[in-house]
């Protein structure tokens, strides 16, 4: 099943291709700010704008969910003494993204800029780094294998819909663009545009490299260690550097 998992990864590229050429010529129809729901209410009537409304607030809700609880296992997983405060870390950090986003989508927007931009450098250096010249590729990794040893079942449909649904997640942001250009500098739209493609081109090639990473590596589900550490791990070790991107 491992071996799909790159054709998954294109697929899943497609789809955000296809959704980056979508929302930027949403940023041109509605400069003052247009997602899924106000597009749909224009065009298709409210039914469906509040069909779609609905998906969005059930999207964001798992995004929030997925998210820190994503982190906080990438975060424990690569300091163990913390696995007792998983619940803790996660309401924590639930608590600053609501605290932050209560004062304003601007001020929330600057808060999480210079901590994505970081996370984005990490993630493109360890990929450059993993495909050229690995600093420890055959490096130890805590924890046991979560793979069967014998085949208990075919690689089905809903399996694959599955994986494909899970990688999904990363797409998640890429509406948020076109709800905010009247926060964008002038020129609004132009600006919105640049940002959106932008965007597009660091989730594909992070998608891209992670996905060939985990094949050149070898990485597969371990007890006690998240897939992006063992990914991290593989590509620069697990010193000072993995410390700092887990963190």
């Amino acid at each position: 099943a491992l071996r799909l998992a790159p054709w998954i990864t294109v697929a899943i590229v497609c789809l955000l291709v296809l959704l980056v050429a979508s929302y930027t010529q949403v940023i041109v129809a509605y400069p003052s700010g247009g997602g899924a729901y106000a597009v749909a209410r224009a065009n298709l009537g409210a039914s469906l704008s509040l069909l779609a409304g609905a998906a969005l607030v059930v999207d964001y809700v798992l995004t929030v969910a997925v998210s820190i609880a994503a982190g906080v296992g990438s975060l424990t997983s690569a300091f163990s003494s913390l696995v007792p405060l998983t619940l803790p870390l996660c309401l924590a950090i639930l608590a600053v993204i609501t605290y932050l986003n209560l004062r304003g989508l601007a001020e929330g927007a600057r808060a999480f800029l210079l901590p994505t931009l970081a996370f984005i450098a990490a993630i493109l250096i360890v990929i450059a780094i993993g495909l050229i010249h690995p600093l420890a590729p055959h490096g130890p990794t805590p924890g046991s294998p979560q793979i069967a040893t014998h085949t208990l079942q075919t690689i089905g449909i809903l399996l694959v819909l599955q994986a494909f649904s899970a990688g999904c997640s990363a797409l998640t942001g890429v509406e948020a663009i076109a709800n905010g250009v009247p926060l964008f500098h002038k020129p609004k739209v132009s600006s919105a545009r640049q940002t959106e493609v932008m965007l597009g081109v660091l989730l594909a090639l992070m998608l891209l490299g992670l996905a060939l990473l985990v094949q050149r590596f070898h990485v597969e589900p371990r007890t006690n260690d998240a897939v992006l550490n063992q990914i991290i791990g593989h590509a620069v070790g697990r010193g000072w550097i993995f410390a700092g991107i887990s963190i």
